[in-house]
């Protein structure tokens, strides 16, 4: 695995620094490409196993080729070795592609036919725990809206990232990895700015009109 990871940063780094020539930089995109390619499997598999998805009648594959391709992406836009390893910020990054995709295909398909229609039910299929279990939210409020009123919160609040990491996150070691790597470490005075923000989240999301 070490092997591999140190491989993956060689590449990723050599198509993050730019220089290469287009021949050298679709060969060393395609090697990266089959390098990762069963991390974005098991990144998928994992989704559609968590997050209820084989349920809504969406395609593997689909998801598989926008974890590989629009994930890598990602992951190399302001890559940096010297930071972190880059499956690493891979698998954090494409978890978020994978939320957003489901986003779209729920709110296109939620036209009142879906097994469930509630905001609620994309808060638990992204393991976002901000609200209580159970908890009823308005049906009213749109898939679109819950994703603009996110992104708002996010680029609004000083610890906005959190909300991000508490979204995007699968289980909560890799929360409390991403949060070490956020903040620099997690200890007590952390895990109070994450309650916190938490709090602040729900109250934002009551202004908004949200019933939790």
């Amino acid at each position: 695995m070490a092997k591999m990871i140190n491989k993956v940063n060689e590449l990723a780094s050599s198509l993050a620094n730019g220089g290469l020539t287009d021949k050298d930089y679709a060969e060393t995109y395609r090697q990266l490409v089959e390098e990762m390619h069963q991390v974005a499997v098991n990144r998928v598999q994992y989704a559609f196993n968590t997050k209820g998805l084989y349920g809504y009648n969406v395609d593997f594959n689909d998801y598989l080729s926008i974890a590989l391709y629009e994930g890598i992406n990602d992951a190399l836009e302001g890559y940096d070795s010297t930071k972190g390893d880059f499956v690493a910020r891979y698998k954090y990054l494409v978890g978020g592609r994978i939320s957003n995709q489901f986003r779209k295909d729920f709110a296109q398909k939620n036209s009142g036919n879906c097994k469930a229609s509630s905001v609620n039910l994309l808060i638990e299929t992204t393991n976002f725990d901000v609200v209580d279990e159970g908890a009823e939210i308005d049906q009213g409020l749109h898939q679109n809206t819950l994703d603009s009123h996110i992104k708002e919160f996010v680029q609004t609040d000083k610890y906005g990232q959190v909300v991000e990491i508490l979204l995007n996150c699968e289980g909560q070691a890799e929360k409390n990895s991403e949060f070490s790597e956020y903040f620099g470490k997690f200890e007590a005075r952390e895990r109070k700015i994450v309650q916190r923000t938490r709090e602040r989240f729900a109250e934002f999301l009551l202004d908004k009109g949200y019933d939790l």
